[in-house]
Order: structure tokens, then sequence, then C-alpha cells
């Protein structure tokens, strides 16, 4: 399957544009319409909350929507609290590399008994990777996109990479962002200003 190496508007093209509303504080409470509503009355409405990926969330599923992805190995909640702390410390002292993770918790208040389920469904990081190039600016990867198979359709990975483009274009130290994706998906990030570069994603496995 052929992976088309996309980049955001910014070396070609107008200015990436983003949404006017786009949230200035997380978290973020917002309801979507349920995409299985019955077409013959009102449209249930679920609520969500955007935010950074916290400790404790491992209980929450995000092993599990990240299994939705690709294998996650041995990892547990012990090792999730261990790659989040040393996350977060690189992001607040600027290193040269940073991993920013935000997610989507879906909320559900049982009526009945006054008790709350929450569970992750969505999720994407952006690495921060330093340059030479452009003065030593940084580049951003978008990575690991997941969205729970049954939360599909609502628009959730799309919120959760505006926000990322958003807060890297705040950082003003970083010139562009760049994804991976299949040239099936291309379609989906070419409507949030990511464009295909021409280039041809390589790896070798170690």
């Amino acid at each position: 399957m052929m992976v088309a190496p996309v980049a955001p508007v910014g070396l070609s093209g107008s200015p990436l544009q983003l949404p006017a509303d786009l949230p200035q504080q997380l978290p973020f409470r917002f309801e979507v319409a349920s995409p299985e509503s019955n077409p013959d009355s009102a449209p249930a409405r679920e609520t969500f909350v955007l935010r950074p990926l916290q400790k404790g969330d491992f209980a929450l599923g995000f092993g599990a929507l990240l299994a939705q992805l690709s294998d996650v190995g041995d990892l547990d909640g012990a090792k999730f609290d261990e790659i989040l702390e040393r996350n977060e410390a690189s992001l607040q002292r600027n290193d040269a590399w940073g991993v920013r993770t935000l997610v989507v918790v879906h909320e559900v208040e049982h009526q009945e008994n006054g008790t709350e389920n929450r569970k992750i469904v969505c999720s994407a990081s952006l690495l921060f990777e330093q340059k030479f190039l452009r003065g030593g600016k940084k580049v951003g990867h978008v990575e690991d996109v997941v969205c729970d198979q049954n939360y599909r359709k609502r628009g959730l990975a799309k919120r959760v990479i505006q926000q990322l483009l958003g807060e890297a274009k705040q950082k003003k130290d970083v010139y562009k962002v760049i994804l991976d994706c299949t040239e099936a998906n291309s379609a989906v990030y070419a409507k949030m200003g990511f464009f295909v570069t021409g280039e041809v994603q390589m790896r070798v496995n170690l």
C-alpha cells in the first residue's frame, strides 16, 4: 500500500488557516450529534472532552485504543506513566525532542445512579524535532493518529489534529508539520491544509 508523506501548507500554497473557534485552553468540552441517531427523532448528543494525555489514562482505555492502530507490546500502566512523565518533562524544558499527545474522552452520565463513565476514544501525538535548518527551528511530526472504530464519522481526529497544529503555530519556532498516511487517507488530511509533497516514505525495521 502506498504511503504518501504530506505536509501542511507553508512551503508552497497559501498559509495554514485554522478554525476561528479553536479552543484557547484545554480541557475543552463539546457535543457531537451521534451518527447512529434515529432519523425520525431529534439527533442524540454525545459529550466529549478534548485534553492532554495524563496519568491514569491507561486505565481509561488508552492502550486498548492504540492497539487498534498497531502492536503495543508489553505496555502497561506503569510503563505508560513513565513514558508520559518523560514526554512532559521534555516539553517543559523545550528540549530538542518533545512529544505532545492529545486525547478525546467520551463521557457518559448514568442518570439512574448518578455515575459517569469515561473512555478515551481518539488520540494523536505531535513530535517536535530540533533542526539545524531554518536557523535552528523545529519540525513537527504528527504521529499515532487513531480513533476508536465505534466513534468514527464524528470529526474527532480532525479536532485533535487541528488543535495540535494550532499549538505548533503558536510556538513560533516550528516551521512545518508533516505526517505519513495512506494514499486513501490523503484526501482527509488535505481538507485540514496538508498537501502531498511528492516524496516517498521508506523504512527499515530494526
